[in-house]
Order: C-alpha cells, then structure tokens, then sequence
C-alpha cells in the first residue's frame, strides 16, 4: 500500500473543505462610519473698515449630552439615542469655536479676533455654551436644532461688565432623516444665530462710550 505525496494530501484537505468554507461570509455587512464638520464659512467679508477692539474667543462650552462626536437624536419626549456611525470629525466644542471665530474674524467689527491667550491683550471676551445640538426626529417633518448661549464681557479697568447675556435657538425643519440633510440643517441654524449674535455684538460695541 502506497501512501499518498503531500501535494495529494493537501488536495484532499482543500476538497474537504471546499463546502465548510463556501457557507461563511468572509466580508461582513454592517454601515460605515462617517465622519461630518459644520462649515459656515462666509460667501463674503465685511468691507467696513475693522473695529478697534480685540476680543477672545474663549472655547465653547457643550452640554454634557451633546459633548460627544456621536451624533444625537430625539425620538420621543424624554427619549434620545447616540448614533454610533455618524459623527463629527472632531470635538463639537473645538469646531464650533474655531466657526465662531472665523465667523467673527470677518465681520468687521474688531480689530483681531483670537481664541487663546497671546501677547495681546484683548478689551472683549465672548463666552458660549451650547445647550442643544441634536436632531428632533421625534416628529414629522424632523428638525436640526442648535441652542447656543453667549456672553460678551468688556473688560475695563474699573473691572470686568457683562455687556451680552444672552440666549439663541434654531429649529430647522429637514427635508429627509438623514445625516447629511441634518449637517446642513445645524449649519443654516448655527448662520442665523451667528448673525443674530453680530447684529447684537456691533449694536453692543457702537453703544458704549470708553
């Protein structure tokens, strides 16, 4: 009796397994994780001449529910889910202060806009903290909604005066539930509010006397 070479062996494995191997699925099936950043830049920059002031952004605040890069959804009254794959592309807090400040940098209302200390110094602090950033999809149609506080402090050699305290919300209606039509909803939102918040900065500024 002859026994069989080890090339004819690993044949008769491989032929062995042929039917183990051809039920399993190699390749899973499961969504993709997607990665989105709010972006409203400006179509166009202030052509007044730039204030004198200097203010410092100071980084936003997120509410502890909404602080995660998970996207958060409404679905009933007092029920909200985090949605595992899609999410933002970096911390909410450190995106939303870098808009801010671009925002800002180009409306012409100060002389330079800053977000961490340098060598100067600034007479204007802005603070923010957004309370909700999420997506309503307890009703129909579903909604991007962005709430924001801000809270403008002049600082004065007397000591610091609280000039802007206040609060700012939009609800944006949304043409389908998907992440891609909610990015764009928070983005027209985070607009209105950060053109509420000039109108009110320039109103603030034009007003006082040094």
């Amino acid at each position: 009796m002859s026994w069989p070479t080890r090339s004819t062996a690993l044949f008769l494995v491989a032929l062995w397994l042929m039917p183990i191997t051809g039920c399993i699925k190699l390749e899973r099936d499961y969504p993709r994780r997607e990665s989105f950043l709010i972006d409203v830049s400006r179509e166009n920059s202030s052509t007044s001449p730039a204030g004198e002031h200097i203010l410092r952004i100071r980084k936003i605040r997120i509410s502890p529910r909404f602080q995660n890069q998970s996207f958060v959804y409404q679905k009933g009254s007092n029920s909200y889910e985090a949605d595992y794959y899609n999410q933002f592309f970096i911390p909410p807090g450190e995106m939303l202060t870098e808009e801010i400040r671009d925002w800002l940098k180009n409306s012409g209302i100060f002389a330079q806009v800053v977000d961490r200390p340098g060598q100067i110094y600034p007479d204007y602090f802005l603070e923010g903290n957004v309370s909700a950033l999420f997506g309503d999809y307890s009703q129909d149609p579903p909604r991007a909604v962005i709430g924001m506080e801000f809270t403008m402090i002049h600082d004065l050699p007397a000591g610091a005066e609280t000039v802007i305290k206040k609060n700012y919300r939009q609800e944006i209606s949304l043409p389908a539930r998907s992440p891609e039509a909610l990015v764009e909803g928070w983005e027209e939102g985070l607009r209105k509010i950060l053109a509420e918040l000039e109108s009110d900065l320039q109103e603030a500024i034009i007003g006082r006397t040094d």
